[in-house]
């Protein structure tokens, strides 16, 4: 609803976080055919079902994450049943990264389906001050 009225903070024990939004659309083999989101400067696929996404300026710390894959038509599958950061996410904030991998029913590290979208929005705290 584009009228509707939304409250401008989030009331948190967290200063200063931050919401990062990215969408990706995946083409053949799982390629990054283009990527949108506030912050974030550059998306690559490092192997199958393993991405980085380059952010615009570094983070203090890794609160949380949420995601998850649009199949490319309804009725179809994705591909994808998980998505899960890899690393240590404080350390690669603190670098301006995020590392992520994609994962198929069985577990094991897949590329989504050509035309699928994965959604991922990345709460981060934008300050040296701890909770």
């Amino acid at each position: 609803m584009a009228n509707a009225r939304f409250n401008q903070f989030l009331f948190n024990t967290n200063p200063m976080l931050t919401m990062i939004d990215l969408q990706v659309t995946l083409g053949a083999v799982g390629a990054v055919a283009s990527f949108s989101g506030n912050g974030v400067s550059n998306v690559v696929k490092n192997a199958d079902g393993r991405y980085t996404a380059t952010l615009r300026q570094p983070f203090n710390a890794y609160i949380g994450s949420m995601s998850q894959m649009i199949a490319a038509t309804a009725g179809t599958a994705s591909g994808v049943s998980t998505v899960e950061l890899t690393g240590i996410p404080d350390t690669a904030v603190r670098s301006s990264s995020v590392s992520f991998q994609t994962l198929n029913n069985a577990g094991v590290v897949a590329n989504g389906t050509s035309g699928s979208k994965l959604s991922i929005s990345l709460l981060l705290r934008n300050s040296s001050v701890s909770k």
